[in-house]
């Protein structure tokens, strides 16, 4: 799993390097990690956010569920940026 993590990571780091055209510089390290960061944090809060108001109708259930999907998103970025830098 973190094999296929990494991969898919330099992929993304590796398109996000090369210029578009020959004007266009190459985005800085920490700012394409940034960007990476940004990216995923945003797709993680708006499809499990979207998930669990789906499957769990009751409040009290579903705000113990997000507190640990808050933990298990600092975990994954944890992860993510190890793996970034």
């Amino acid at each position: 799993m973190a094999l296929i993590l990494r991969n898919t990571l330099d992929k993304l780091i590796n398109s996000l390097s090369k210029p578009r055209d020959s004007q266009m510089k190459a985005l800085s390290p920490p700012l394409k990690i940034a960007l990476i960061y940004c990216f995923f944090g945003v797709l993680w809060i708006f499809f499990s956010d979207r998930l669990l108001g789906l499957l769990i109708s009751d409040h009290q259930t579903l705000n113990v569920l997000q507190t640990f999907k808050g933990w298990i998103y600092v975990a994954i970025t944890t992860l993510l940026l190890y793996l970034l830098i």
